[in-house]
Protein backbone atom coordinates (compact mmCIF):
# COMPACT_ATOMS: atom_id res chain seq x y z
CA UNK A 1 0.00 0.00 0.00
CA UNK A 2 1.48 3.56 -0.61
CA UNK A 3 0.55 6.61 0.93
CA UNK A 4 0.22 9.97 -0.37
CA UNK A 5 2.81 12.74 0.86
CA UNK A 6 0.01 14.29 2.96
CA UNK A 7 -0.81 11.24 3.90
CA UNK A 8 2.57 10.30 5.33
CA UNK A 9 2.97 14.20 6.48
CA UNK A 10 -0.01 14.16 9.05
CA UNK A 11 1.77 12.65 11.65
CA UNK A 12 4.72 14.71 11.82
CA UNK A 13 2.67 17.87 11.87
CA UNK A 14 0.45 16.30 14.51
CA UNK A 15 3.63 15.78 16.87
CA UNK A 16 5.18 19.32 15.94
CA UNK A 17 1.40 20.78 17.47
CA UNK A 18 2.00 18.56 20.56
CA UNK A 19 5.70 19.48 21.31
CA UNK A 20 4.99 22.77 20.71
CA UNK A 21 2.28 22.75 23.31
CA UNK A 22 4.57 21.02 25.76
CA UNK A 23 7.09 23.44 25.22
CA UNK A 24 5.13 26.41 25.47
CA UNK A 25 4.90 28.18 29.37
CA UNK A 26 1.97 28.08 30.83
CA UNK A 27 -0.65 30.75 30.11
CA UNK A 28 -0.61 33.63 32.84
CA UNK A 29 -3.63 33.91 35.61
CA UNK A 30 -5.42 36.89 34.85
CA UNK A 31 -4.83 39.22 37.55
CA UNK A 32 -7.73 38.90 40.10
CA UNK A 33 -9.70 41.76 40.68
CA UNK A 34 -11.49 40.47 43.28
CA UNK A 35 -11.73 43.57 45.92
CA UNK A 36 -14.05 44.60 48.90
CA UNK A 37 -15.08 47.49 47.69
CA UNK A 38 -15.97 50.21 50.75
CA UNK A 39 -19.96 50.70 51.03
CA UNK A 40 -20.83 53.82 52.21
CA UNK A 41 -23.77 54.91 54.21
CA UNK A 42 -25.34 58.03 51.46
CA UNK A 43 -28.32 60.48 52.72
CA UNK A 44 -30.91 61.14 50.40
CA UNK A 45 -31.12 64.06 47.88
CA UNK A 46 -31.77 67.23 49.48
CA UNK A 47 -35.52 67.54 47.19
CA UNK A 48 -36.07 63.70 47.11
CA UNK A 49 -39.24 64.48 48.35
CA UNK A 50 -39.80 68.01 47.08
CA UNK A 51 -43.39 68.82 45.83
CA UNK A 52 -44.73 71.48 44.86
CA UNK A 53 -48.62 69.95 46.16
CA UNK A 54 -48.45 72.02 49.38
CA UNK A 55 -47.62 75.44 48.08
CA UNK A 56 -49.58 78.32 48.31
CA UNK A 57 -50.00 80.11 45.21
CA UNK A 58 -49.40 83.94 44.82
CA UNK A 59 -52.63 86.00 44.14
CA UNK A 60 -51.96 87.95 40.88
CA UNK A 61 -53.69 91.27 40.60
CA UNK A 62 -54.79 92.72 37.42
CA UNK A 63 -57.66 95.71 37.27
CA UNK A 64 -58.38 95.53 40.55
CA UNK A 65 -59.23 92.08 40.75
CA UNK A 66 -57.11 88.91 41.51
CA UNK A 67 -56.85 86.82 37.83
CA UNK A 68 -55.78 83.42 36.27
CA UNK A 69 -51.84 82.45 36.79
CA UNK A 70 -50.84 81.40 33.20
CA UNK A 71 -51.79 81.71 29.79
CA UNK A 72 -55.11 80.39 28.36
CA UNK A 73 -54.89 78.56 24.81
CA UNK A 74 -55.29 80.53 21.82
CA UNK A 75 -58.74 81.00 20.86
CA UNK A 76 -60.09 80.43 24.31
CA UNK A 77 -63.57 81.97 24.25
CA UNK A 78 -63.36 85.23 26.18
CA UNK A 79 -67.50 84.81 27.25
CA UNK A 80 -67.01 81.98 29.33
CA UNK A 81 -66.49 83.10 32.76
CA UNK A 82 -63.14 81.45 34.75
CA UNK A 83 -63.14 80.64 38.42
CA UNK A 84 -60.64 83.70 39.82
CA UNK A 85 -58.41 83.17 41.52
CA UNK A 86 -56.74 80.69 39.98
CA UNK A 87 -53.45 78.09 38.24
CA UNK A 88 -54.06 77.11 34.94
CA UNK A 89 -52.53 73.62 35.14
CA UNK A 90 -53.86 72.31 31.84
CA UNK A 91 -55.47 72.91 28.64
CA UNK A 92 -56.33 70.98 25.67
CA UNK A 93 -58.42 71.78 21.96
CA UNK A 94 -61.54 72.86 23.72
CA UNK A 95 -60.95 72.97 27.44
CA UNK A 96 -59.00 73.96 30.45
CA UNK A 97 -58.27 73.28 34.11
CA UNK A 98 -57.80 75.78 36.24
CA UNK A 99 -56.83 74.91 40.23
CA UNK A 100 -58.31 77.15 43.32
CA UNK A 101 -57.54 77.18 46.23
CA UNK A 102 -60.39 75.84 48.74
CA UNK A 103 -62.85 72.86 49.22
CA UNK A 104 -64.36 71.02 46.34
CA UNK A 105 -68.22 72.41 47.39
CA UNK A 106 -67.29 75.78 48.49
CA UNK A 107 -65.53 76.11 44.87
CA UNK A 108 -68.36 74.22 43.07
CA UNK A 109 -70.63 76.94 44.74
CA UNK A 110 -69.01 79.83 43.77
CA UNK A 111 -68.42 79.15 40.32
CA UNK A 112 -71.68 77.97 39.61
CA UNK A 113 -73.38 81.20 41.21
CA UNK A 114 -70.39 82.68 38.38
CA UNK A 115 -72.03 80.66 35.28
CA UNK A 116 -75.38 81.62 36.39
CA UNK A 117 -74.69 85.47 36.63
CA UNK A 118 -73.28 85.27 33.12
CA UNK A 119 -76.22 83.61 31.98
CA UNK A 120 -75.62 80.14 31.79
CA UNK A 121 -78.49 77.59 32.26
CA UNK A 122 -77.83 74.28 33.99
CA UNK A 123 -78.55 71.01 31.81
CA UNK A 124 -78.20 67.90 32.79
CA UNK A 125 -75.13 65.93 33.47
CA UNK A 126 -73.01 68.79 34.08
CA UNK A 127 -73.78 70.90 30.94
CA UNK A 128 -74.18 74.82 31.09
CA UNK A 129 -75.80 76.34 28.40
CA UNK A 130 -76.19 80.06 26.97
CA UNK A 131 -77.27 80.74 23.40
CA UNK A 132 -75.01 79.24 21.39
CA UNK A 133 -72.09 78.41 23.85
CA UNK A 134 -72.17 74.63 25.71
CA UNK A 135 -70.14 74.16 28.52
CA UNK A 136 -69.46 70.96 30.59
CA UNK A 137 -68.37 71.30 33.92
CA UNK A 138 -66.33 69.00 36.43
CA UNK A 139 -64.97 69.05 39.55
CA UNK A 140 -62.21 67.48 41.85
CA UNK A 141 -61.07 67.68 45.10
CA UNK A 142 -57.26 68.01 45.51
CA UNK A 143 -55.44 68.57 48.50
CA UNK A 144 -56.42 71.64 50.06
CA UNK A 145 -57.67 73.01 46.52
CA UNK A 146 -59.84 71.56 43.71
CA UNK A 147 -59.17 71.44 39.92
CA UNK A 148 -62.32 73.31 37.58
CA UNK A 149 -62.41 71.67 34.60
CA UNK A 150 -63.96 73.76 31.68
CA UNK A 151 -64.57 72.10 28.45
CA UNK A 152 -66.49 73.69 25.04
CA UNK A 153 -69.06 71.47 24.00
CA UNK A 154 -69.90 71.59 20.40
CA UNK A 155 -73.58 72.35 19.65
CA UNK A 156 -76.42 73.61 21.80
Amino acid sequence: MRLSAGARLAPIATLGVLAALACSPPPEKAPSIERRLETVEVAAAPDAEASLEGDRLEPRVASGRAAIAGVLPEGFPSDVPLPRPSSLVDFGPRSVTLEVDGGREGVRSAYLEQLAAAGFVARDGGRWQRANRSLRVDFAARAGATRVTIEIVPGP
